[in-house]
């Protein structure tokens, strides 16, 4: 059992990298990334490692188009550079991609004509906002002949593989770089050749391999039908595949690849097929990490009816893959659909797949990635508002069996006026997802963004701890918890009804019957109660019920909660508290981070009054009236030759738990004396007369 100890993680989450004493900034209908007057195109995300997310795109701001960065915290907030940071300054620039450094930044990666042609450059930035390589980026690629279109995954050791086409022999190859942390490529100059033939290649995608290579896969067009193509390259840039690996040559045209991850070295890889010459369908194969195609020639059929387009695809998080789509099954307009597959190609949904969304007029250009429990958050352009004229954004988070958990046909993320499109989703590393899309509705194509927590509440429903501090002027004992108040905690919201404060203790309850979950604890609730809680590392905490307070749709809230004692230089006594949010529905509760602080007495007792010094005999008998308080440890006398007597080492000659003392060794001068006292805390009070 690990309970008081917590982890760094449930301390810090929410917390990296951003100035906590801000308000959220997640709104109805998103969040506003950018807002330039020229347009924002081509954008990629990417998570930040602490709840929020990190961006990159281009615009036309400065004449050409450039590449541009921002960070989203978890609260919703740009914390960059308005706007966004320029990564380079010259020559125009294709679209970037950008994968996680690992460490709370970002490596992007584009291409750009600094030298008169096409060329393959990547900058890392940090958790910042500050560019780390080379000013304007470092060279990837610059050979004299056309590379474009990079793409980049993680190295998983603080690097990046990219990879382009290249047209170095006139048609379109594939080539590929490693760059380290640091910014140095690590493979042969102008990098390793993926795959080259006399024929054209093209819609190349990569997937890291989780040892420090990758996967790419692309099409292929050595012969009249498409066929699709894979390579494997480990960390040292040495390829599995000279010839490259055939994952399908049936007839017909191949379209909307896509990529990902299997687990275990290998990918994933999904595409429209138009092999039955009357429609085109959804198949997809598994490439181990040893070099094989795991299941039937040619790929397994994800979906055969209507015809296929906008796929994506996204590792399940325990061994298999999600895949969603749009299709016209239902008439004339798209809707979006869904299947999960195990590693072993079998299809766990019904057969051609579970609907995500069939509301009226079209659903398309959804977007896919894990929920953590082998589910999925698919977000999609919805048009059902917009009679196909303008496009809105919706989502829903699809359970382990395939059942829509937020809203029936989807939780709408943004209805603003104007278009919406192109919906990109990421983990929120708490079983929901950040959305990012192109938002037409200041009359420019900004970015906008909106997190969705795991059970369909957008923004940021989670109470937000800032501190745990010690409660001035007070005798101890208590701790003021302080937190900003949940998103859902608003006028015009009022899902929120009142929060529970919670204090960490290695004690189990001593009964059965104090131990609570979080739905018993109601507005009224009083009484002793504690709480356990597992995290995902399967540690074990407790928590005892400290307090309750009420909602009332104020932006922070502080609560003054006991602690079991107090700091003094004899230790520490740090404690950790922790926020739920409760709502209407007893079964709906949000968990804040955790804040430790510790209680300190800060009053010191009165200052002992009518000191009174008689000489008997050698003797000096000294009487003071009491203080009154009740943490009193001791009075300190302290003596001197001379009038002025203060209360400091030097003087001090003796203490008393009484209200007397008998000074038997007083010299046969004049003496002076002082009385203080001390409070069990180490608190000392003002001198007595002298």
């Amino acid at each position: 059992m690990n309970r008081l100890h917590l982890h760094a993680s449930m301390i810090l989450l929410y917390l990296l990298g951003h100035p906590i004493a801000v308000h959220a900034q997640w709104q109805l209908d998103g969040a506003q990334v950018t807002s330039e007057w020229s347009h924002e195109i081509d954008y990629d995300v990417v998570s930040d490692g602490a709840g929020g997310i990190i961006l990159a795109w281009r615009d036309g701001r400065s004449g050409n188009y450039r590449i541009y960065v921002q960070r989203v915290n978890a609260l919703g907030e740009n914390v960059w550079t308005p706007n966004g940071v320029a990564l380079t300054t010259v020559s125009e620039q294709g679209p970037p991609t950008l994968v996680s450094d690992g460490v709370g930044g970002a490596i992007v990666t584009w291409h750009d004509l600094r030298n008169g042609n096409e060329d393959v450059y990547a900058q890392r930035v940090n958790g910042a906002g500050v560019p780390q390589w080379t000013a304007g980026g470092v060279a990837v690629c610059t050979n004299s002949q056309s590379q474009t279109n990079p793409r980049i995954v993680s190295d998983f050791a603080g690097g990046a593989i990219i990879a382009w086409t290249d047209q170095r022999f006139l048609t379109t190859d594939f080539y590929a770089q490693r760059v380290n942390g640091a910014g140095a490529v690590q493979w042969t100059a102008d990098g390793e050749p993926m795959f080259v033939d006399f024929y054209a290649q093209d819609y190349l995608v990569m997937v890291a391999d989780g040892a420090g290579g990758a996967t790419l896969a692309w099409m292929d067009y050595a012969f009249a039908d498409t066929r699709i193509m894979a390579q494997q390259v480990n960390q040292l840039g040495n390829i599995y595949h000279p010839s490259g690996l055939e994952v399908c040559t049936s007839p017909g045209y191949k379209f909307d690849l896509v990529i990902a991850p299997d687990g275990s070295y290998g990918a994933y890889v999904a595409w429209g097929d138009t092999r039955s010459l009357t429609d085109s369908h959804l198949y997809a194969q598994r490439v181990t990490g040893s070099g094989f195609l795991w299941w039937i020639q040619d790929g397994i059929a994800i979906s055969t009816v209507s015809s296929t387009a906008d796929v994506a695809i996204a590792f399940d998080a325990v061994g298999g893959a999600i895949i969603s789509w749009s299709d016209f099954r239902n008439g004339s307009d798209y809707d979006i659909y869904a299947q999960r597959v195990n590693e072993q190609g079998i299809l766990y949904w019904p057969a051609n797949g579970v609907p995500v969304c069939t509301a009226p007029f079209n659903q398309q250009g959804s977007d896919v990635i894990p929920d953590g429990a082998g589910g999925a958050i698919i977000a999609w352009m919805d048009t059902r508002n917009g009679g196909n004229v303008h496009g809105d954004i919706y989502a829903d988070r699809l359970n382990s069996s395939g059942a829509a958990t937020w809203a029936f046909n989807g939780l709408s993320l943004c209805a603003a006026i104007a278009h919406q499109r192109k919906p990109l989703v990421t983990s929120d590393a708490l079983g929901g997802g950040i959305v990012a899309w192109e938002d037409f509705r200041s009359g420019n194509s900004d970015l906008h963004a909106q997190r969705v927590e795991k059970r369909g509440y957008w923004g940021r429903p989670e109470p937000l701890a800032e501190s745990a501090a010690d409660v001035p002027g007070d005798q101890g004992g208590k701790i003021a918890v302080n937190w900003i108040a949940s998103g859902q905690d608003a006028h015009d919201l009022q899902v929120v009804t009142h929060y529970s404060v919670w204090r960490a203790t290695d004690v189990e309850p001593a009964s059965s019957a104090l131990a609570v979950s979080a739905e018993e604890i109601g507005p009224d609730f009083d009484g002793a109660a504690y709480r356990r809680e597992v995290d995902a590392a399967g540690d074990e905490y407790y928590w005892e019920w400290v307090g309750n307070q009420a909602a009332i749709y104020s932006p922070r809230y502080s609560f003054s909660a006991a602690t079991r004692s107090d700091s003094t230089s004899q230790g520490s006594a740090d404690h950790y508290f922790q926020v739920l949010a409760h709502t209407w529905n007893n079964f709906v509760h949000w968990t804040s981070n955790v804040v430790s602080g510790r209680s300190i007495d800060n009053l010191a007792p009165a200052a002992p009054l009518l000191l009174t010094a008689q000489r008997v005999g050698s003797e000096v008998h000294l009487r003071w009236n009491g203080v009154r308080v009740s943490d009193l440890r001791d009075y300190a006398v302290y003596r001197a030759t001379a009038t002025g007597v203060t209360p400091v080492p030097g003087s001090f000659f003796s203490s008393s738990a009484d209200t007397v003392l008998v000074d038997g060794s007083a010299p046969a001068t004049a003496l002076y004396y002082i009385v203080t006292a001390y409070d069990v805390h180490e608190n000392q009070s003002v001198p007595s007369n002298e």
